[in-house]
């Protein structure tokens, strides 16, 4: 895989319009070089897929993600070195080097590595690279249904991938009862609002068998996992947490912290009352049945 680096004036040029710290631009493109490395080295496949903020960029969405890459995965356990092996990338302008497993963590079926440390000397000045941090996150919990592909494009115009990695996400169905559930249980803003640019402009993509079947089971997985979950009996009970969302907080949101501070966009963006009118007229129809 050859990667053509930007600039700094167009790092900055984005980093400006996002209202973000150079420092996160210049991590976002080191975390878009780590996703077509992935491709590349076939760890994201069929049956291991992209998903979270950074898959819905591929749709479209123009919320800025800022550390994490989330995979999710059915063939089960993947090896530490598989990890390592997927996310390392060496050249002139950039290194991408995965901390040691042992000090990554793993809990409820979810495996994170972190940190994976880069060195990005195409973002600093002479021989002074900017050196810093991000993670992966590897979901256990089960991938439910086929990936859809995706090419991957970067709202940095110079960054260039030759060849231009396709990608596989999570469908759009079982990425929107992720978030759903990821909302009910942990009352995150950026799950809110995801789900909200979802029903803005994804609507057409849903259906409401498919919907409220995928939430069965993610429901039924979030308690095996989680005791808290234990309050939701069935999918009728993720509804009231999606219509009034200005006095949810969830049964894993022990801080009552909704996180809504550090979230940005690219451009246009969604403030959780729109993202509440989108889900009241979108999402909710289709989970009532």
């Amino acid at each position: 895989m050859n990667v053509s680096f930007p600039l700094r004036g167009e790092i900055q040029a984005v980093a400006k319009n996002a209202g973000l710290p150079y420092s996160d631009a210049v991590r976002d493109i080191v975390r878009l070089v780590a996703v077509a490395q992935l491709c590349s080295k076939s760890f994201l496949n069929e049956d291991c897929v992209l998903v979270g903020g950074m898959a819905l960029r591929l749709r479209g969405s123009n919320r800025f993600t800022i550390f994490d890459t989330d995979s999710s995965t059915r063939r089960t356990p993947i090896s530490e070195q598989d990890i390592a092996d997927g996310l390392s990338f060496t050249a002139d302008e950039l290194e991408i080097s995965p901390e040691d497993p042992a000090y990554w963590t793993r809990s409820k079926k979810l495996r994170t590595a972190q940190p994976v440390k880069y060195k990005a000397f195409f973002a600093g000045t002479a021989t002074v690279p900017i050196e810093d941090e991000f993670s992966l996150t590897v979901n256990e919990r089960g991938l439910m249904m086929p990936p859809e592909w995706f090419d991957l494009l970067t709202p940095y115009p110079s960054l260039i991938f030759d060849p231009v990695p396709p990608v596989p996400v999570m469908h759009v169905v079982e990425q929107t009862a992720e978030k759903i559930l990821g909302w009910c249980g942990n009352s995150l803003a950026k799950h809110y609002l995801d789900l909200g640019w979802i029903a803005r402009d994804c609507l057409g993509e849903l259906d409401a068998e498919r919907l409220r079947e995928q939430c069965e089971v993610k429901l039924r997985i979030n308690k095996e996992l989680f005791e808290d979950f234990e309050r939701f009996n069935g999918v009728d009970d993720l509804v009231e947490p999606l219509d009034n969302p200005d006095r949810y907080f969830g049964p894993l949101n022990r801080d009552r912290d909704r996180r809504e501070t550090g979230i940005r966009f690219l451009d246009d963006p969604m403030s959780l009352e729109e993202a509440k009118a989108h889900i009241r007229k979108g999402i909710l129809p289709l989970l009532s049945g």
